[in-house]
């Protein structure tokens, strides 16, 4: 079992753009994720709709910006090639544990009526299908950037790609605030067996496949627990943008 080919060594320091890139994932983006999550608990939660549109947008900056990093740092993520049938076999088994594991935490979430988890909860049919595609955006994104670009120059900074991959799999749930302390642990833990599945694989597909179907299975066991518990997570959304949960 080979290592992708962008966690080979021995390998040159990254340069500057490389070091800009892990200081902005690594810094700025966890720092961002807990301000957004101390702002949604003073004041009410923004239009899930708006807040979608505005994800998919930062999923595309963060994409665009890995892209160039790893052509600029020759990290050869890119193209990623089609996974084998025992690797999707993998991701599948992986995607049905963490929804095992997840969804005591999400039950626990709907219950306690945290608002933040609103924005997790898609409502009628745009809201679904912005959320597919959101979920699908943030699979071939956050892949490329966490389990790419930035395993391959940590990977490159500290000699070994196992270091590398739990910093990576530690920034990666700090960047995942917003949704609470348990699931930021659990988003870790899986975070570190994605690295084994594109280890085990050489390349990201696998991952990004997984990565895609476990969050629009997420958003939508959010949004049936809300309802099966009778919570309108429609009541703080403003009018004119909240959608029916039919």
């Amino acid at each position: 079992m080979s290592p992708p080919p962008w966690l080979a060594l021995p390998a040159p320091l990254p340069g500057p753009i490389g070091w800009y890139f892990m200081a902005f994932m690594l810094l700025l983006v966890p720092w961002a994720a807990f301000r957004t999550r101390k702002r949604f608990a003073s004041r009410d939660v923004p239009p899930r709709m708006r807040v979608m549109k505005s994800t998919l947008a930062q999923q595309a900056l963060f994409g665009g910006l890995a892209w160039l990093t790893s052509r600029l740092e020759w990290l050869w993520v890119t193209p990623v090639a089609a996974p084998s049938r025992e690797a999707l076999a993998g991701a599948a088994v992986v995607v049905a544990v963490a929804v095992l594991a997840m969804r005591p935490v999400w039950r626990r979430a709907v219950a306690l009526r945290q608002s933040r988890t609103m924005l997790l909860m898609p409502q009628g049919p745009k809201e679904r299908a912005m959320w597919v595609l959101v979920s699908a955006a943030a699979g071939v994104s956050e892949e490329l950037v966490w389990r790419g670009v930035l395993w391959g120059l940590l990977t490159r900074v500290t000699g070994n790609a196992i270091t590398a991959a739990f910093v990576c799999s530690s920034f990666f749930a700090l960047a995942h605030a917003l949704q609470g302390w348990r699931s930021m642990l659990l988003i870790g833990v899986f975070s570190a067996i994605f690295h084994l599945m594109v280890w085990a694989s050489g390349t990201l597909a696998a991952a990004m496949v997984a990565h895609a179907v476990y969050d629009v299975i997420a958003g939508f066991t959010y949004a049936k627990m809300a309802r099966e518990t009778g919570w309108d997570v429609n009541a703080e959304v403003a009018p004119a943008e909240a959608q029916p949960a039919d």
